[in-house]
């Protein structure tokens, strides 16, 4: 099963060191990825904040497909 973990590098609330914890945690061997975003917090606020956002799932869903063909 796929499984994406996205963060930003300055969220207070669920913290980068934290979330790498989790995402070591994960049963999943294959098919998952952490993605910390550069600059973000835990809330997207703007519109560019949703494109950085959009971009790395959109990012992730892509090279998933392809690489399931």
């Amino acid at each position: 099963m796929p499984m994406l973990v996205i963060v930003g590098d300055q969220d207070t609330s669920c913290p980068a060191e934290h979330q790498n914890i989790f995402f070591d945690a994960l049963p999943h061997k294959e098919n998952k990825q952490l993605i910390i975003l550069e600059n973000q917090q835990h809330n997207f606020y703007t519109e560019a904040d949703c494109d950085v956002l959009t971009a790395a799932i959109s990012k992730y869903l892509h090279d998933y497909y392809h690489a399931s063909l």
